[in-house]
């Protein structure tokens, strides 16, 4: 199966869409009113700043099947609740969750070994992480 990679910006959407169910792998949705987002399992990587200022972006579970995240990627979620990190990703880049006031949870996957700075800057209601790996970061 082809595995297809998008450049930055390719879906930038301005309006509001209620759930969006991806197909196909995507790397940019900054700036957008979805409140839910399927990534397909297809999905190889998730570029800096793609769904920052997704300001009514509820959560987000990453597929397996992504090995690297950008910076920022979902940066001032204002929404975001939680997050579920791919078993794949060996590190968590600088200000990924940067200040997601809301988030409380996040799920860690099982092979990650590095969390760079501020990952979690401003996530001040952050009360749970679940850390699948047998060594911890």
């Amino acid at each position: 199966m082809d595995k297809t990679r998008y450049s930055p910006h390719t879906f930038f959407i301005a309006n509001p869409l209620p759930v969006v169910d991806c197909k196909e792998p995507i790397k940019a949705f900054s700036y957008c009113e979805h409140k839910s987002v399927t990534l397909p399992e297809t999905l190889l990587e998730i570029g800096n700043e793609a769904f920052r200022s997704s300001f009514m972006l509820s959560g987000i579970t990453v597929p397996n099947s992504v090995k690297t995240i950008g910076e920022m990627a979902f940066a001032d979620c204002a929404e975001l609740t939680s997050a579920t990190l791919s078993d794949a990703m060996t590190a968590i880049p600088a200000r990924l969750f940067g200040n997601c006031a809301k988030l409380t949870s996040v799920t860690i996957g099982s092979s990650t070994t590095e969390v760079d700075d501020g990952a979690f800057s401003g996530c001040g209601k952050l009360a749970e992480i679940y850390c699948k790996a047998t060594t911890p970061p």
